[in-house]
């Protein structure tokens, strides 16, 4: 969590701008793209909702037509004075042996118009109560049950008598039915009782057949999609026809038909349910369309929404782009000023192109400046002089060309005598001095610390009778780098005083560097008599220390090198040191990259 605040922390303005701008914007269009899809998907639901009632209210009007004709039809043949003449007439010997009665007293041809007229009644009954034979029309080659007595005997009789002339809506279908010996096709069949109301008396069963074909012809018209059902039911409920795909929702819908009916929902299996009842004849037609509809729908509205996002916040983007330039510009050009004033460049201005915040600061930085500069050419210059000639003084009283001078001089008397091991002292130790007070700068490359480190060991091994070994293993990468001078000798001496003098084997000494993210880690490692855990703790404090310093480890004590390397870096460096008794001490040494450079413009730029 904190890594994530300080990411954020550091980025530019131009990229807070940018960023808090789309971390407010995307929220809010994510909500308005949700509101948008939500309202859209609800108009359209609801648009397609009511073109889907509109579609079964136009079904039951066409219904509704073909159930009147069919109903007038069976009205005309009840009320038809001849054949009530038949069926109100007593059992009279006549009318029960005479078939060809019908035929002779009946509008027989009548009819017959009117099915050849409407094509899609095949088949006509009139069942009398008084003992006439019945009346039996098939156009489909199907067959009538030939008498009343057997009709009787179904149900369907018992429910037209308790109607009392009502008309009833059944389906009959091939190879079965309650009306038919033999049927061929499937019908829907309207029944009813003629009853004389005035004499409370049934005078006949009537029954006509329309084909299923004309209304499958109905319902397929507002079959949409391959999913949708279609239904017909009947004043009980039964479904008398379906069409489409009807699978188990006819359960639903035949317990529910009323109440769907009366516009509420009904969702069941997946399908939603739209229902209305025939006006005329108390029968129902229903239609059920599959909620994958909806979810498609919905899908389809929410692409305009996310599109119309995407667009927004691309075509946003050039304008955040646009407008934090001119936010962030004049802070840049503030910070770029800002830098060439700690590189030392006092004479650069700000051109201030506003009176804002920015403008205002630009100004007090352009104010501050001047009197910077003003400063430093009254007071700072001077004492700057002073502390040269100082300096000159100092170095003229040193002077260390004489002890350059002296050491050669004895360096070539030695070798006047033969005695090349001690000229070769002699010379390791005038190198030596020249590289410790050479040019007296704090701050050298790690190529020339190693050549310090090498003269150093050099003189050493003639002093140990060559039982001292040291290897150099540093990177060629980082040779050049800038690091504190003196700051790996201490620890190299303090090997080769504490870890070889107090053993007569040899002692062997490695010295590492490489760079490691950003930052510079040496080793030195040696193989002498090493220390405990107790003689460590006691390197670091200040008390112990001046015990130490007169000891032989040289000018620049470890406690020393510790408060350097604090003053220059703060917390920014690592110094560890690890030993084992017998075995030998490793110290571990790691500072920044780069810190040295920025000190030595510093200090030129004073």
């Amino acid at each position: 969590m904190e890594d994530w605040k300080k990411k954020i922390k550091d980025l530019s303005i131009r990229k807070k701008i940018i960023s808090c701008t789309y971390v407010i914007l995307i929220p809010l269009m994510l909500i308005l793209c949700m509101l948008l899809t939500v309202y859209s998907y609800s108009e359209k639901k609801e648009t397609y909702q009511e073109s889907q009632q509109e579609m079964v209210d136009r079904l039951e009007d066409a219904i509704n037509l073909l159930q009147q004709e069919v109903n007038y039809l069976s009205l005309n043949l009840s009320i038809n004075y001849k054949i009530r003449e038949i069926l109100a007439g007593i059992n009279t010997k006549e009318y029960v042996e005479k078939v060809e009665l019908w035929e002779e007293e009946t509008p027989i041809q009548m009819m017959e118009e009117i099915i050849y007229l409407k094509g899609y009644v095949k088949t006509i009954s009139i069942y009398p109560e008084n003992g006439v034979s019945p009346f039996l029309r098939c156009l489909d080659s199907s067959s009538y049950v030939p008498e009343l007595w057997a009709l009787q005997k179904s149900g369907l009789y018992e429910q037209a008598v308790e109607k009392k002339g009502e008309e009833i809506w059944i389906r009959q279908d091939q190879e079965d039915g309650e009306l038919y010996q033999m049927n061929y096709t499937t019908k829907l069949v309207l029944c009813r009782e003629i009853y004389d109301f005035a004499k409370k008396k049934k005078l006949a069963f009537i029954s006509i057949g329309i084909s299923e074909d004309k209304v499958r012809e109905l319902c397929s018209s507002v079959l949409q999609e391959e999913e949708e059902g279609v239904y017909l039911l009947n004043q009980e409920g039964a479904i008398i026809a379906a069409y489409g795909k009807t699978d188990n929702s006819a359960a639903y819908l035949g317990d529910n038909y009323k109440m769907l009916s009366e516009g509420q929902k009904g969702v069941f299996g997946g399908k939603q349910f739209f229902v209305k009842e025939i006006e005329n004849s108390g029968c129902y037609v229903g239609k059920a369309v599959p909620q994958q509809t909806f979810w498609t729908m919905f899908r389809e509205i929410s692409y305009v929404p996310v599109v119309l996002m995407l667009g927004v916040l691309l075509g946003i983007l050039p304008v955040m782009l646009f407008v934090s330039r001119v936010i962030s510009r004049p802070l840049e050009n503030l910070g770029d000023a800002m830098q060439q004033f700690q590189q030392g460049d006092f004479k650069h201005q700000l051109k201030v192109e506003s009176n804002d915040e920015v403008g205002q600061v630009a100004q007090c930085f352009n104010h501050m400046v001047s009197e910077i500069e003003q400063l430093i050419n009254k007071n700072y210059i001077m004492v700057l002089k002073k502390r040269e000639s100082e300096l000159a003084v100092l170095q003229a009283k040193i002077n260390p060309h004489f002890l350059y001078n002296a050491l050669d001089s004895i360096y070539w008397q030695a070798m006047s005598a033969d005695d090349e091991e001690t000229a070769e002292s002699i010379y390791e130790l005038s190198q030596l001095f020249r590289l410790v007070l050479g040019n007296g700068k704090e701050i050298v490359t790690v190529e020339a610390e190693l050549q310090l480190l090498q003269r150093y060991l050099e003189i050493q091994k003639l002093r140990f009778m060559r039982q001292l070994e040291y290897h150099f293993d540093v990177e060629p990468e980082i040779l050049q780098e800038k690091i504190p001078k003196l700051i790996l000798q201490p620890f190299v001496e303090n090997a080769v005083i504490h870890g070889m003098e107090k053993q007569e084997e040899a002692c062997e000494i490695t010295i590492s560097g490489h760079l490691e993210d950003r930052f510079l880690k040496f080793q030195v490692r040696d193989t002498g008599v090493g220390v405990t855990e107790e003689q460590l703790k006691k390197i670091w404090e200040p008390e112990t220390n001046k015990a130490y310093s007169s000891q032989r480890i040289g000018r620049y004590a470890i406690y020393n090198v510790k408060e350097r390397l604090r003053l220059k870096y703060g917390d920014a460096f690592q110094l560890k040191i690890e030993s084992k008794v017998g075995k030998g001490t490793q110290v571990t040494l790691v500072i920044p990259v780069g810190k040295e450079e920025e000190d030595e413009i510093t200090d030129s730029g004073r």
